[in-house]
């Protein structure tokens, strides 16, 4: 019910998928990790910052205690969400390039790289 530890836990899948990355040895795939860890690593800094702020004014720190949030903070929770679909965009992109790194389809997997790279706002 801890926004912190939600948040903190989502964590451990993606750095799976960055382990993942890395571990293919294919030049596309390590590039793939590095995009993966940069846009990983500003959403969910995006996040536990707004989380942050909700804490601090709101000294709540339970999610079942944050109802009316949207309506008191909506520039935070804005934020918040764009970051939150951010993260929740880039699995699957990034799972679409890993498996055609796998199986070295390399044209495939730069387009689902750069897919990725535009819906998380790197490029």
């Amino acid at each position: 019910d801890n926004l912190k530890r939600r948040l903190a836990f989502s964590t451990i899948g993606q750095l799976s998928y960055i382990v993942l990355g890395a571990a293919l040895l294919s030049p596309l795939s390590i590039k793939g990790a590095y995009l993966h860890l940069v846009a990983h690593a500003v959403m969910k800094i995006t996040l536990f910052m707004c989380a942050g702020v909700i804490i601090v004014r709101t000294h709540r720190s339970n999610i079942s205690e944050m109802y009316g949030i949207g309506k008191k903070m909506p520039i935070t929770m804005c934020c918040f969400t764009i970051a939150s679909l951010g993260i929740a965009g880039m699995p699957f992109a990034v799972r679409q390039a890993l498996i055609c790194c796998s199986t070295d389809r390399k044209r495939d997997a730069g387009a689902y790289l750069f897919d990725a790279g535009l819906s998380n706002g790197v490029f």
